[in-house]
């Protein structure tokens, strides 16, 4: 009988125990399941941060390219324009002009000129041209339009162009091709009593230097007509060629 009673109770602790084990095992388990799962959250909450991280550096490169659009803007608008020191009011625009001339294989042309007050001591005023020049043949030129200068109301004084105010306008040309800019000339007169301007350009050379073109000038009337000057020139030419072929008919 005793020996039953120590066998049963043998059996009930080795029950007893593991059913504690299972417990124990199973709440391991339990603790090892929440891990992963606090483990999955935390790396779902992780991606979610990259993704926000990404989002808010999209948006920031977004932002970045729109200021570099406006700065690109901005310097377009700049380039449209000149700025040039020493000018003060602008007392006269005068733009769309057809004011042009030749000379050898180079064509030139002012579309627009300025009449300032300039803000300097020894002078009173300055007159701005943009100035294009183009060689038209597949030829080698050499012409500088920045290299001129102007005279006011028929007057005989010459007013040179101020190369370090001016754009460097034409050079050397190999072949076809074009240059643009603007030419300032600085002048004692007052700049609101102005009613013509005459641009003298010298003529071109060639690589020798030698002379292959006459030199040439362009003149702009404040007030009046400014039209092509060798259009007119020609007109002119065509109007003396007719009277002459009348007489010998008559």
């Amino acid at each position: 009988m005793k020996k039953y009673l120590m066998t049963f109770g043998l059996s009930a602790l080795l029950v007893v125990s593991a059913c504690n084990g299972e417990e124990a095992e199973d709440d391991a388990n339990g603790e090892i399941d929440d891990t992963d799962e606090a483990e999955v959250e935390d790396e779902g909450d992780d991606e979610e941060e990259d993704e926000e991280e990404e989002d808010e550096d999209e948006e920031d490169l977004e932002e970045d390219q729109d200021v570099d659009e406006e700065d690109a803007e901005d310097v377009d608008e700049e380039d449209e324009g000149h700025d040039i020191q020493g000018l003060s009011e602008e007392v006269e625009t005068l733009e769309d002009l057809d004011a042009t001339a030749e000379t050898g294989t180079v064509s030139v042309a002012i579309d627009s000129v300025e009449i300032h007050e300039a803000d300097q001591d020894d002078h009173e005023g300055a007159v701005v041209a943009h100035v294009a020049v183009e060689n038209t043949e597949d030829e080698y030129a050499v012409f500088y339009g920045d290299n001129s200068y102007i005279t006011l109301d028929g007057n005989d004084e010459e007013i040179d162009a101020d190369v370090l105010a001016s754009d460097a306008v034409g050079g050397e040309f190999t072949g076809e091709g074009e240059e643009d800019g603007y030419v300032v000339y600085y002048f004692e007169e007052t700049p609101d009593e102005i009613e013509d301007i005459t641009f003298h350009f010298q003529g071109t050379t060639d690589e020798e230097g030698e002379s292959i073109g006459d030199d040439t000038e362009i003149e702009v009337s404040v007030d009046g007509d400014n039209g092509d000057d060798n259009a007119d020139d020609e007109d002119d030419d065509a109007d003396v060629e007719d009277e002459d072929v009348e007489d010998e008919d008559e």
